[in-house]
């Protein structure tokens, strides 16, 4: 009697794991910066810049982008020297579903012994407030 008692227990383990967890990628935010004024990107795929009033593409080629917070309003510099001003909020999308992008320098633990900086390779939408 132990043996099947063992032996159903095994299947039924099995049927629950192999499930899957979820039908589709589930939506994440996290906030990675809270207090820079700077935020610079390296771009390793195609990606949309768009705000309120104006849209920019990236090309991989071109390289990388520097955001600042300058009286109040979010200024990108790209690697070609134009820049772009908006009021409110930018938003970063790839072209391609499984684009990336880095971050430079991002603070982690910060007040901590371990405390540092570091790159990050992020995917998906990447919004940018003041």
């Amino acid at each position: 009697m132990k043996k099947f008692f063992l032996f159903l227990f095994l299947i039924n383990l099995q049927t629950i794991s192999s499930q899957p967890l979820y039908q589709s990628e589930p939506t994440v935010r996290v906030r990675i910066l809270n207090n820079t004024d700077t935020l610079k990107i390296l771009f390793n795929d195609h990606w949309l810049m768009t705000s309120e009033s104006i849209s920019k593409q990236f090309l991989l080629e071109d390289g990388k982008a520097v955001f600042t917070i300058e009286s109040n309003k979010i200024k990108l510099a790209d690697s070609h020297g134009e820049s772009f001003i908006s009021d409110n909020e930018l938003v970063l999308v790839s072209s391609n579903e499984d684009g990336t992008l880095t971050i430079k320098n991002i603070p982690f633990g910060v007040g901590w012994w371990w405390e540092g900086k570091e790159d990050r390779i992020y995917e998906g939408e990447l919004h940018i407030y003041k």
